[in-house]
């Protein structure tokens, strides 16, 4: 293990961002009669750590991912997009015709590089111009009851799994959470209608921010050291 003082950028895109860290490194020998000091300094390239989505989890592929819904509810295709710095997954979509049903996404998160990434944060972020991570509206306003459209809301929801850690709010200090170098893990987002949940008198919709996830090359419970 070599401890190095890290100086990090961060990359930040809509569904993952990844953090990189700059380290260097310092050596010296000493003898009574003579002193050698020398120093290196490592800067990896900004490419050398990357965590992309897959469509796969054994091979890297970038598939339509079609949602997987229960009772009458149906899901949508959604699209993987890695360019450059940035990954994104969208059109995560769920049509619901009332209470009990969820429609289920799964992929992977792809550490392409050789170092150990740590899932250091998980962000639920507001819908774009709004205030609050969720927005219900009603398609037609005249025909639905505000307040049954309010209590309809609260009971449908969205949640992240990540490996084997789940999240249904932002998370800003996870910790233990390591994806090995050139390895997969399962991510699966779910939008649920809860069990029993209330029904509104009409057509509503609902609109979800974008769920972040951050890697960095250091744990949280190890910030300023790294493992290569």
């Amino acid at each position: 293990m070599i401890k190095r003082y890290k100086q990090r950028r961060v990359f930040s895109f809509i569904l993952l961002v990844v953090a990189i860290c700059f380290m260097s490194i310092g050596f010296a020998a000493f003898s009574s009669e003579l002193t050698i000091s020398s120093s290196a300094i490592v800067k990896p390239d900004s490419g050398d750590f990357k965590v992309v989505f897959s469509s796969s989890g054994t091979s890297y592929l970038t598939n339509k991912i079609t949602g997987v819904a229960t009772g009458s509810a149906t899901g949508g295709n959604a699209s993987i997009e890695n360019t450059g710095d940035v990954a994104t997954i969208s059109d995560l979509t769920a049509s619901f015709t009332g209470p009990s049903e969820s429609v289920k996404y799964e992929f992977y998160a792809y550490n392409m590089s050789g170092y150990v990434a740590y899932l250091k944060e998980v962000k639920f972020n507001n819908v774009s111009g709004e205030s609050s991570s969720k927005v219900c509206s009603a398609i037609d306003s005249s025909s639905v009851t505000s307040s049954l459209l309010e209590s309809a809301c609260n009971d449908i929801s969205v949640s992240i799994t990540v490996g084997d850690d789940t999240f249904g709010s932002s998370t800003s200090s996870v910790s233990g959470h390591s994806l090995g170098k050139s390895t997969y893990e399962k991510v699966v987002v779910t939008i649920t209608y809860s069990d029993n949940g209330n029904a509104a008198d009409g057509d509503f919709k609902v609109e979800f921010g974008d769920i972040g996830l951050s890697y960095s090359t250091v744990d949280s419970r190890s910030e300023g050291t790294q493992d290569i």
